[in-house]
């Protein structure tokens, strides 16, 4: 070991170290002859031998620092040897690294059985596909960004060592046996190691813990993450049983299931057997079975052997059985009323509490099929089911009969028995008509967990001195009718010289066990007051106007290359307003590699009845103007004509959307005839933006072709459009010219977990 300034300057060195120039590569040859015959006295033969082994691997690198390290079993009879080897630039990151090793095979071997071998070994791969991967004794770990995070991975694919090595299950017919058995010991090891500290888990360690006060998710706990994945996901319907082969699932993300579901249900037997019971049966089926591949019957056979409870709710229906935990409590005078919401039922704890919120006692609550009564202990003002958080109920919210408010800054580890209001201070808002418009954004909900969310926005206008800001919800329903997710959602704002009502219904329709293709079916109504003098009234028309839209889309992705929308849409003014238009959409995305893809965009609209056509419900040829104030960075709506103006210089996909600007009278062109337009991008790898092409055909009139090229950073984008048919100017040919065709697009995209499962 070299000393720590040593030790850091020999680590820069390494660092620095510079790959070899093309001119040294080129001379090197001509002393070819007197290099071989070094390397012939440099060469030597190793020999490696395992015995009860089923598999190997091997991993070399010529950067690797190299650490060594000792592990003494619990009776100290035997020392395994520890190696960790890691490229000089992840150094901090693997500084640990033999203390993740140690760690993970103490308390591995104390869970279930001695390590029967004399290393462990991790190495880092500097790649990217999962976390590692394992083989017997060694471990190769992909680029990961905390040191919680290394040591989670490198502690998981050690813990193979025991079940996809030592035990020999079948990784392939049954996955659980595997992945999720050694990840219910992925969080013994996390309550053993950090249990003191609330099994506080780091993903990023500069949000999480670096910004003192205003740090993120502090609190937030190792098993969250799959509580949430595992819950979320078996609501939309698509559960598979965990007893499949892998092989025939018919929905990848049961596959991932087969490492959470045995985590959080393996976590709360725990919590009810103790930890004691547990050890006994997973030491003696290890001790039994080791080397020797044993089945899922195998393993379920040693839980009547060291318990006289019903496990029946473990033994089979989580590994044969799909459905989900749901319970809920109410007071009803001197009782408490449990009911089963769910469709399994599973033991749980219950927990009473005094008007000062002190414990008056816990119990465990054996049997509920539909609802139980149960006799309150004296002096019961409130229950909580599960005070630990260890059932996998899939809707904690109803587990509280008492729920205090608390407030948390941004975002944790949502507290589902509280009233928690999530706020941050928003500087994000800004317009012409309102100024700079600060406040803070209050919301419950939304969040993992909630099938619902509730949002207070309250904003300062600046320019006005008077409030705005917008009150927004949402809930989310599972097997409502035809869809297998529903959503209703609407919110009521001021802003930006408008206050109105949107109101909106989105269902979404699939086979079972098919991710593709997916129906959506959309239903919105919005209803406007909008102030003279905050809009362009080529643009937008003053005063009250309400509308109605419908809109039937169809997603597909038969291959990740390939993926492919059509929307076919239907907008109805109702008040101030009497029109229908009609648009069908069709959008194709396609990668040829990495980092070289298409997008093409094909759009036909036009309208049935235009009696009463408000100017901002008309067909805009340079995409639209956001009629109904859906777009949140709309910054200049106003009469006053400058470089963010929407309609002329601010891109809005909607409608024909050509990105260069065709003008009447100084202002962005609104029709009414019908349209058929199309709209190409493509991205080249190593090439800075990407080159677009648009060409849009008005019924009865001249085509419209328009190309340029299209720079992004971030949300925003700065869009050059160098030839347009309309114009009798090359870009080229004037400076003033390409200033006044620039455009710039604002797109930010609100993320929502759902969407990912």
């Amino acid at each position: 070991d070299l000393p720590e300034k040593e030790y850091k300057k020999a680590l820069e060195k390494l660092k620095g170290k510079k790959k070899k120039s093309y001119w040294d590569k080129i001379t090197s040859h001509f002393n070819k002859e007197e290099k071989d015959e070094k390397k012939k006295s440099k060469l030597k033969t190793l020999h490696f031998h395992q015995e009860n082994v089923h598999d190997f691997a091997w991993f070399a690198d010529p950067r690797w620092i190299v650490r060594k390290g000792e592990l003494y079993l619990a009776d100290s009879t035997r020392e395994v040897t520890l190696w960790s080897m890691y490229l000089p630039k992840n150094a901090e990151l693997w500084e640990n690294s033999i203390e993740y090793l140690h760690d993970s095979g103490y308390w591995y071997s104390k869970f279930l059985g001695d390590y029967p071998y004399n290393h462990i070994t991790a190495v880092d791969g500097d790649l990217s596909a999962g976390g590692g991967m394992e083989y017997p004794n060694i471990t190769v770990i992909s680029t990961t960004k905390s040191k919680h995070r290394l040591e989670n991975v490198i502690m998981h694919e050690v813990g193979h060592n025991w079940f996809y090595g030592i035990l020999g299950t079948n990784e392939r017919d049954h996955v659980w046996m595997d992945e999720g058995l050694n990840e219910f010991n992925n969080i013994r090891y996390w309550e053993k190691k950090y249990g003191k500290l609330g099994r506080k888990y780091i993903l990023n360690e500069k949000t999480q813990q670096k910004l003192g006060p205003f740090s993120i998710a502090k609190n937030l706990k190792y098993g969250f993450m799959e509580y949430v994945g595992y819950t979320s996901w078996i609501k939309l319907g698509d559960e598979e049983p965990l007893e499949t082969s892998s092989n025939s699932f018919k929905r990848r993300t049961n596959y991932w299931l087969s490492y959470s579901k045995p985590f959080v249900y393996s976590w709360h037997l725990l919590q009810y057997l103790g930890e004691d019971n547990i050890d006994l049966i997973m030491q003696d089926f290890y001790n039994d079975w080791k080397f020797k591949h044993p089945y899922p019957e195998d393993f379920f056979h040693y839980f009547p052997k060291h318990s006289d409870k019903d496990l029946r709710w473990y033994t089979h229906d989580v590994f044969y059985r799909t459905g989900k935990v749901d319970y809920a409590v109410k007071l009803k005078k001197n009782q408490a009323i449990f009911t089963n919401k769910g469709t399994l039922s599973v033991p749980f704890q219950a927990a009473y509490y005094d008007a000062g919120g002190n414990e008056i006692q816990r119990n465990w609550v054996e049997v509920v099929d539909n609802s139980k009564l149960i006799d309150l202990p004296e002096g019961t003002k409130s229950i909580l089911i599960d005070p630990d958080e260890t059932l996998p109920d899939v809707n904690r919210s109803n587990n509280a009969t008492h729920k205090p408010f608390t407030f948390t800054w941004v975002f944790d580890q949502p507290q589902y028995y509280k009233r928690e209001i999530f706020w941050l201070p928003w500087f994000f808002s800004y317009n012409q008509y309102n100024g700079f418009t600060p406040g803070i954004r209050f919301y419950h909900g939304f969040v993992p967990g909630y099938d619902y969310g509730i949002g207070v926005l309250p904003l300062w206008d600046s320019k006005n001195d008077q409030l705005a800001g917008k009150v927004s919800f949402s809930r989310y329903l599972y097997d409502f009718g035809e869809f297998y997710q529903t959503s209703f959602s609407g919110d009521i704002s001021k802003i930006a010289g408008r206050s109105g009502l949107h109101l909106k219904f989105k269902g979404k329709r699939k086979e079972h066990l098919q991710r593709y293709p997916v129906w959506t079916t959309t239903a919105a109504i919005d209803m406007h007051s909008i102030k003279t003098e905050a809009v362009d009234t080529t643009y937008y028309s003053p005063g009250e106007v309400a509308t109605a839209y419908g809109e039937i889309s169809f997603y597909h992705r038969p291959d990740p290359q390939n993926r492919v929308t059509i929307k076919s849409g239907i907008k109805t003014g109702f008040i101030n307003a009497e029109f229908v238009r009609l648009h069908f959409q069709v959008n194709h995305s396609f990668k040829f590699s990495k980092k070289t893809s298409t997008k093409t965009r094909l759009w036909a609209g036009g309208f049935l009845t235009s009696t009463n056509l408000p100017p901002q419900y008309r067909t805009y040829l340079s995409g639209g103007v956001d009629p109904d104030f859906r777009q949140n960075f709309v910054i200049n709506r106003t009469p006053t004509i400058n470089d963010v103006s929407i309609g002329t210089k601010q891109y809005i996909t909607d409608g024909p959307s050509l990105h260069g600007v065709v003008i009447q009278g100084g202002k962005s062109s609104g029709i009414h005839e019908w349209v058929i337009a199309g709209n190409f991008e493509m991205t080249f790898p190593k090439l800075p933006g990407r080159p677009f092409a648009d060409a849009a055909f008005v019924l009865g009139g001249e085509p419209y072709v328009n190309c340029g090229w299209k720079y992004s950073m971030g949300p925003f984008a700065l869009i050059v459009p160098i030839y347009q048919s309309w114009s009798d100017t090359p870009i080229i040919d004037s400076l003033e010219m390409a200033g006044k065709r620039v455009r710039i697009s604002i797109s930010v995209k609100s993320y929502n977990y759902r969407d990912m499962l």
